[in-house]
């Protein structure tokens, strides 16, 4: 396949992506209903596969994902049919919208991506205002967080309420507990494409983000949602600590290796390991 059939054939499935056209599959999460294609899903995760062969989902051609964050599933649909997740690293925001996300957007980032009963801010491309109710089908082209252009439904040149992604974009060491809960997410419903970016992002993020609160924040999801054998993002974990002890020093790390044992055993088994299995 050449590279325009590649490009055509991204393209469609963004097209997809935007529209609600010929979908026949409904995520329900939260208050969020995610209007999708079996023919784009199922082949990529068995247990929605398995969910549109057998019970009620079948029937219905509806799933709800009750226990699951909304932003998080987000995520996950936005691969499906973009091959990726955000927070991306391109493009750049327009320089009018980098002022709008920047003001008070730190606190408010570092809840993104760890479990919160109350949602965060909406940003608006001039203003940061309090959260609205989502809209009860949610329309992929208006999370797209990297689209600012206005929509035309309602009044034109309506403004568009970007999603929280686009506060990673200002806080992003908080990315890291994002990533590790996609990588949960991921395994959950077996998605190997989905996993394997996730692991990429995190590493990447871990190197550039490990001395920040994001990074300890992340090692709590990575270690309550992971079993002990799964080793793709804890070995992630061990070495980044390894390769920079003075976290040791921290406060926040303090905490995190006494809340967690198996980390503690893990840093040290790496840090005997490195020395030939001999203690200097």
């Amino acid at each position: 396949m050449g590279r325009v059939q590649r490009e055509e054939l991204v393209k469609s499935l963004e097209k997809l992506y935007d529209s609600t056209d010929y979908s026949d599959l409904t995520i329900v999460t939260g208050i969020d209903r995610h209007k999708v294609h079996k023919a784009i899903v199922c082949p990529r995760s068995e247990w929605f596969a398995a969910a549109c062969r057998f019970g009620k989902e079948a029937l219905s051609g509806e799933i709800t994902l009750e226990h699951d964050d909304p932003y998080i599933v987000r995520c996950m649909i936005q691969y499906f049919y973009k091959l990726d997740y955000p927070p991306f690293v391109e493009p750049e925001p327009e320089p009018e919208a980098s002022s709008a996300f920047s003001r008070g957007s730190r606190a408010v980032s570092r809840r993104i991506g760890v479990p919160s009963p109350e949602p965060p801010p909406v940003v608006i491309l001039d203003e940061l205002v309090e959260p609205t109710p989502a809209p009860q089908e949610v329309e992929p082209a208006v999370n797209d967080p990297w689209d600012f252009s206005t929509r035309k439904k309602g009044k034109k040149g309506r403004k568009v309420e970007l999603s929280s992604r686009l506060q990673l974009k200002a806080d992003p060491d908080a990315c890291l507990s994002t990533h590790a809960q996609v990588y949960a997410m991921a395994d959950k419903y077996n998605i190997s494409g989905l996993r394997a970016l996730a692991v990429e992002k995190y590493e990447k993020a871990a190197s550039k983000y490990w001395d920040t609160e994001g990074f300890p924040q992340s090692i709590h999801i990575v270690y309550s949602s992971t079993p002990d054998q799964d080793r793709d993002l804890r070995d992630i974990v061990v070495k980044t600590i390894s390769d920079h002890m003075s976290l040791l020093g921290t406060s926040e790390m303090e905490a995190t290796m006494r809340e967690l044992n198996g980390l503690a055993f893990d840093v040290l088994q790496d840090k005997w390991r490195q020395g030939g299995g001999v203690w200097h």
